[in-house]
């Protein structure tokens, strides 16, 4: 995304703006007006900068949510095998509202596939909550309990399991906060793009470093709107549109 396709190719009237907060909410926007020192379009631009930096995590929490799961996979594999997912002894390890889910990830994938049902079908109907409680306590010595490095090879020196479940879980419950739809823009997102790269990393670096040369969330973070700093027009929500909005 180049700095450019940040500016809006539109301006809007006095009434398209108070329709289209009606629709947002004045109090989903209301979020933003301290950000805008009390400015309603600034805080508007604020909140359409804030879905563009949503925008620009999705590869990396993809990259981050399917690296994690697949390196706990084979843990989980190479302690009750293959069929892990039909194992008694890993069902019993799992509390019970885990235990539900992967039945119905089971049974789900099983009417798709019948025969062929295999675990890479069920690894990726479970959510990204179920592999990460697999790094709760519970789990210690019935998963970890020779250690992180066979599925997180590139963790720094002494990492403990307690350790990696923070890491992920932090990125986790980011994750969410993007598919909720929330504001994020104030809460650290060049932090959270480092805990989200380092924690690739950890399982693969090649991998990490595609995540590098792909994610744009640092140049849109760069974007910020500030008072002072309009050019008359933003962004690209309506193409070719020309509703002019008095400064």
């Amino acid at each position: 995304m180049e700095a450019d396709e940040m500016q809006l190719n539109f301006s809007l009237t006095p009434e398209t703006f108070r329709a289209v907060t009606a629709t947002l909410s004045e109090a989903r926007l209301a979020r933003y007006l301290p950000a805008a020192d009390g400015d309603p379009r600034l805080a508007f631009e604020l909140y359409l900068w804030n879905a563009r930096i949503c925008e620009a995590f999705y590869l990396p929490c993809q990259i981050m949510e399917v690296a994690c799961r697949n390196a706990i996979a084979r843990a989980v594999a190479d302690r009750f095998g293959a069929a892990w997912f039909r194992h008694d002894g890993f069902q019993a390890g799992l509390p019970s509202r885990l235990r539900e889910e992967m039945g119905r990830a089971v049974a789900q994938e099983g009417a798709r596939h019948g025969d062929r049902l295999a675990a890479d079908h069920v690894i990726g109907s479970l959510t990204f909550g179920f592999w990460v409680h697999l790094l709760t306590k519970g789990f210690e010595h019935t998963l970890w309990r020779h250690g992180m490095g066979p599925y997180f090879p590139h963790a720094p020196p002494g990492v403990r399991r307690v350790d990696l479940h923070q890491r992920i879980d932090r990125g986790r419950m980011f994750r969410n906060r993007i598919a909720h739809h929330e504001a994020v823009f104030d809460k650290r997102p060049a932090a959270e793009a480092s805990n989200i790269g380092a924690v690739v990393g950890w399982v693969c670096l090649d991998t990490q470093w595609v995540v590098g040369r792909t994610a744009s969330v640092s140049r849109v973070i760069n974007l910020r709107p500030r008072l002072g700093l309009r050019t008359g027009s933003w962004s690209g929500a309506v193409a070719g549109g020309g509703k002019s909005l008095a400064a």
